[in-house]
């Protein structure tokens, strides 16, 4: 009786072997089997701009207009701005003084409206710019990052 149930204990050991690596196939599913992750959604910026327009001071200067509105729950602020025109770092002053550059933040919900005698941002231009000349702003934000709007010379 010993031989038997030494055989037994074998038989038995064999098959939960055997069935645990059938298992163990089945509930791995190989990485070429895997379909690959959907891309996540594309993001919507909480932060629009429109009416953006430049008013040449000078041969390589000018000033730049615009309207922003943060509909986000944070408060967001403008990092930087360049394009193809533009020489090096702009530079915002928060009044029509150009006394002390700041930093303009846009509180969450609200908008701000940069205008002549006001708020503007100093650009210095490679050259001129022509009256109705389109310029593509890029605007990069603190939270937001990158948003593109159209303007023109004036």
């Amino acid at each position: 009786m010993g031989h038997l149930a030494g055989v037994l204990i074998l038989v038995g050991l064999s098959g939960l072997w055997h069935g645990a690596q059938a298992a163990a196939t089945r509930a791995v599913p190989s990485v070429t089997a895997m379909a690959p992750a959907a891309p996540a959604a594309p993001s919507r910026s909480t932060i629009s701009v429109r009416d953006a327009y430049l008013m040449p001071t000078g041969p390589i200067d000018a000033l730049a207009y615009f309207t922003v509105s943060n509909r986000g729950s944070r408060p967001d602020a403008l990092l930087a701005i360049s394009a193809d025109e533009i020489a090096h770092e702009a530079t915002y002053f928060p009044s029509g003084e150009e006394t002390a550059p700041g930093t303009l933040t846009i509180a969450a919900g609200a908008t701000a409206r940069l205008l002549p005698g006001g708020g503007h941002v100093r650009l210095a231009l490679h050259g001129p710019l022509s009256p109705g000349q389109p310029v593509t702003l890029t605007l990069t934000f603190s939270r937001a990052g990158v948003v593109t709007v159209a303007a023109r010379a004036r």
